[in-house]
């Protein structure tokens, strides 16, 4: 069975910065998989890491193309029918955050970018998506995906780079 991973740029950025060996952590994923992305996780790692990481342009693309190459990432396409996820997905963050959020200053409410990458996963078709984001995560989860989440702990046990 060939299975349609989706990647949140959570797990691509912690891939590339933990220096995670990129043949163990396929490894570490069911047999036949293929990964995918849409356009608005590429915009993301790229600017998480000139922000966070102070990259430079020319790194961050070079880190994605590193990146993207060595998962042989696939972009999903525009799919006209995003739109009619979108409003759902913003409902359903919505009522997380409201829920979850009683008093605390943490948010659980999704931002326009994972709204996007969702609505490309939920019309992708995708078996799986992979995340490392809690709202990201318990979005995908009350929508009925198939979300799993990595934790911090998860990528220290996938080797590393030598």
């Amino acid at each position: 069975m060939q299975y349609k991973i989706g990647l949140d740029t959570s797990v691509l950025v912690n891939l590339y910065v933990k220096n995670i060996d990129i043949a163990s952590f396929i490894k570490s994923m069911p047999n036949n998989s293929e990964f995918y992305y849409c356009h608005k996780n590429e915009t993301e790692f790229k600017g998480v890491l000139k922000r966070e990481y102070r990259k430079s342009d020319r790194e961050a693309n070079l880190a994605w193309d590193e990146l993207s190459d060595e998962l042989d990432l696939e972009m999903i396409s525009w799919k006209s029918e995003i739109n009619s996820f979108i409003e759902r997905i913003k409902k359903v963050s919505e009522k997380i955050d409201k829920d979850r959020n009683q008093g605390f200053t943490q948010t659980f409410k999704i931002g326009d970018g994972d709204l996007e990458i969702i609505a490309y996963f939920m019309a992708g078709g995708l078996d799986r998506i992979y995340t490392s984001d809690n709202a990201f995560f318990l979005t995908c989860k009350v929508l009925d995906l198939n979300a799993i989440k990595l934790k911090v702990s998860d990528y220290s046990v996938i080797k590393l780079k030598v």
